[in-house]
């Protein structure tokens, strides 16, 4: 994932909900961590960021979560 702030971002929220509804805002570190609802399928997820410019756009992640798992038809 690639963002463009101005300035160096020192908060995000992420959620897979628009409005970030149960989303707080969190300090960066190195890495984002986020872990998908459950359930496979067609998954959205939205993150903005923040620093003391202020916020900003929030960028939208489309994510096609599918099973590794293929199984075998053995004749």
């Amino acid at each position: 994932m690639s963002y463009n702030v101005v300035g160096t971002p020192t908060m995000y929220q992420i959620s897979e909900d628009p409005e970030f509804v149960g989303s707080e805002w969190i300090n960066i570190t190195t890495k984002l961590n986020y872990t998908l609802s459950s359930g496979y399928g067609n998954k959205t997820v939205f993150v903005k960021f923040k620093n003391l410019q202020g916020e900003s756009n929030i960028k939208i992640i489309p994510i096609e979560y599918r099973d590794n798992y293929v199984a075998l038809e053995l004749t």
